[in-house]
């Protein structure tokens, strides 16, 4: 059952606006600087799911970039409050507007509000987690890390290929004036002439052979 609370302008033991966002800091492990940026209206939506378990905090922008979801989330309030029965005036238009006094105000009245329902429900309540980790406000100037990448083996580099440089097939050699040109059945005859004898000595002797080639049924020979 929702217990619902009134202050006044002379309610004493009210919070300093230091105290105010330590408090708030505090229980929703949250980062806020300024009563201004409850202005917002996420933190009271976070702050309600706490309480009673009511509201949605998928639907609520904790990051509210225009005022169409800052309208959003103070809907998402109000309709849950107007369900579970609390009664207190939410001045919507003044406190989007994001001025101190305004949100102290509302802040200072829900803060008696929180106390007077709270039992045990911070004793397990993840509030980080109830808001899928997401910084209230966003840290500014602070860039998360991307989550860290599957490590994917690479292949090894391949072997560098080496260009092999083959020599163009060119014309076949034609025999100069001192080639000798004979049929495999006249090689025999050629040396057993004294000129051709004196060559082939002296060619086996010095090893002057230069070319030695098969075509045709033709064999060159280098002329020493």
């Amino acid at each position: 059952m929702v217990v619902n609370v009134f202050i006044s302008a002379v309610t004493r033991d009210n919070l300093s606006r230091k105290d105010a966002v330590a408090w708030i800091n505090d229980v929703l492990k949250s980062h806020f600087t300024k009563v201004e940026e409850m202005s917002s209206g996420a933190a009271y939506c976070q702050f309600t799911h706490l309480l009673f378990g009511v509201i949605n905090l998928k639907k609520v922008k904790f990051n509210p970039r225009n005022e169409p979801e800052v309208l959003n989330n103070w809907k998402a309030l109000t309709t849950a409050w107007k369900d579970i029965g609390i009664d207190k005036p939410v001045e919507v238009e003044k406190l989007k507007k994001g001025k101190f006094q305004d949100n102290m105000e509302f802040l200072q009245w829900f803060y008696k509000f929180f106390h007077a329902n709270l039992s045990d429900q911070l004793v397990n309540y993840d509030a980080i987690g109830a808001r899928a980790g997401e910084d209230l406000p966003a840290l500014k100037g602070v860039t998360r890390a991307p989550p860290t990448a599957r490590s994917v083996a690479t292949a090894p580099a391949p072997a560098p290929t080496r260009n092999v440089v083959r020599p163009s097939a060119g014309p076949r050699p034609v025999p100069s004036r001192n080639d000798t040109i004979v049929k495999d059945a006249d090689v025999r005859t050629m040396c057993e002439t004294p000129l051709n004898e004196e060559r082939c000595a002296r060619r086996e002797k010095s090893k002057f052979l230069v070319s030695h080639r098969c075509a045709n049924n033709r064999l060159y020979y280098a002329a020493s």
